[in-house]
């Protein structure tokens, strides 16, 4: 449905800039403490294993994609009309590598 490829898009591209930025010590820490198996949860959430593996192919697709254009390091010295034809680079590049697939 388009409200789980929304949410899909969403993920993906919020993991993406956390890979860019990098995740935070206490958040390693805190995973680390955990009662539970993440990776059963992360399973869970995403749906299976095989949904979890495509979302993780997914991301790397974009995170090491060679345009560039989803590197987040510049956006926020960007103007508001640079930040939307960024926005729009972007729609167009994950549009693209979606075609792709």
């Amino acid at each position: 449905s388009n409200s789980s490829n929304s949410n899909i898009i969403i993920v993906i591209m919020t993991t993406v800039i956390d890979k860019v930025k990098g995740v935070h010590p206490n958040l390693i820490r805190e995973r680390a403490r955990a009662t539970f198996n993440a990776a059963l949860l992360t399973h869970l959430m995403d749906g299976g294993r095989h949904r979890t593996e495509r979302r993780r192919y997914l991301e790397r697709l974009v995170a090491t994609d060679p345009s560039g254009v989803f590197d987040n390091t510049e956006t926020m010295f960007l103007h508001r009309t640079d930040r939307h034809v960024r926005a729009l680079a972007k729609n167009t590049r994950f549009l693209e590598l979606c075609r792709m697939l």
